[in-house]
């Protein structure tokens, strides 16, 4: 015997797989055994049909994500969203974990643009954009792990994609992401970006300050 998932007849219709075979004295419509067992796997199917498309049908594609306008108002979002975790575990590995559990995907994708990489590191990456984005999440990772930078840092970033002191490919992860330095005025700054696997989006993956010594070693 086949059950319930005959290859026969798994393709007719549910008005039919569940068509009556007799009316009781009431008048009320009784099903036999077998279409019993065909409603309720059907009831359980419709179920499952219906949860798997509102599962999917939240998942957002990278289009759908947030992206701020104004960088002053990107900036504060991260921050206000760092300094919660910061009060609650500090400013570790550990935090930023936390971080990734506590606030919602779309939050933390939310993203603005910064603007557009020199063809050099577009070149070193192997990306087929130069446009380059900065997500929540790698910003408020940002600013948990250097607190030593504050608005004014973040705003030199424009200056150092436009015009980097020099270009490098980074000596971590297998040489993928790619280095844009600075040095003015003895201050250096390290901005690492990385591309996608699909090669099509180009993110700030962290940035910080360096020391002098630390800068001619690259």
């Amino acid at each position: 015997m086949y059950g319930l998932f005959h290859h026969r007849c798994d393709h007719v219709p549910e008005q039919l797989e569940l068509a009556p075979t007799d009316k009781g004295n009431d008048g009320k419509i009784e099903l036999n055994e077998a279409n019993k067992k065909r409603k309720e796997y059907n009831e359980k199917r419709k179920e499952y049909d219906i949860t798997t498309d509102l599962r999917f049908n939240n998942i957002s594609s990278p289009k759908n994500y947030k992206e701020y306008k104004r960088f002053g108002s990107f900036y504060n979002r991260g921050n206000e969203l760092a300094q919660i975790i910061i009060k609650e575990k500090g400013r570790n590995d550990d935090a930023v974990k936390y971080a990734r559990k506590l606030f919602d995907e779309n939050t933390l994708r939310a993203y603005y643009n910064i603007g557009e990489l020199p063809e050099e590191a577009v070149n070193l990456l192997n990306s087929e954009t130069n446009e380059l984005k900065f997500s929540i999440d790698n910003l408020l990772k940002n600013i948990i792990n250097h607190k030593d930078l504050d608005f004014k840092d973040y705003k030199r970033i424009f200056k150092i994609i436009k015009k980097p002191s020099k270009t490098r490919k980074s000596k971590k992860q297998n040489f993928k992401d790619v280095i844009l330095f600075s040095n003015k005025n003895k201050q250096y700054y390290m901005l690492v970006i990385k591309t996608t696997a699909n090669k099509k989006e180009n993110f700030i993956k962290s940035f910080r300050k360096m020391s002098e010594e630390e800068y001619n070693e690259y």
